[in-house]
């Protein structure tokens, strides 16, 4: 029998250039929510192999989002990150990606939400 379970990577730093930015590259943090099928109980042994790497998602989330990659906007960032996340690993059921950031200088602080069900299989 297996299990549910939900892993959270908060706040994480990165920088992206998107179309209607004012000035370089936008300063944003990008928070995932990823519920992935486990096992019924976690072993000391088993919690190594079975359970998510939480560092290949904040490598993933700096992969897609720096470099040269230009986006039309914040969903657009959070729209990606999701597709990424749900392609991670065969176990995953369900992704929340939340993208915050200033896209317009000092003008309020925006979030967008992306997220993505049990693929069709």
């Amino acid at each position: 029998m297996s299990s549910l379970f939900h892993i959270h990577v908060t706040g994480v730093r990165v920088a992206a250039r998107l179309r209607d930015a004012r000035s370089g590259p936008v300063p944003l943090l990008v928070s995932v929510v990823m519920a992935f099928q486990g096992p019924e109980r976690f072993t000391e042994e088993s919690v190594i192999h079975e359970t998510l790497d939480y560092g290949r998602i904040v490598r993933l989330i700096g992969a897609e989002i720096g470099g040269d990659a230009e986006f039309a906007g914040l969903e657009d960032v959070a729209g990606l990150v999701a597709d990424r996340c749900m392609a991670l690993d065969p176990r995953v059921r369900h992704v929340r990606v939340e993208v915050a950031g200033q896209p317009h200088g000092d003008g309020p602080s925006e979030t967008a939400v992306a997220e993505r069900p049990e693929p069709q299989r």
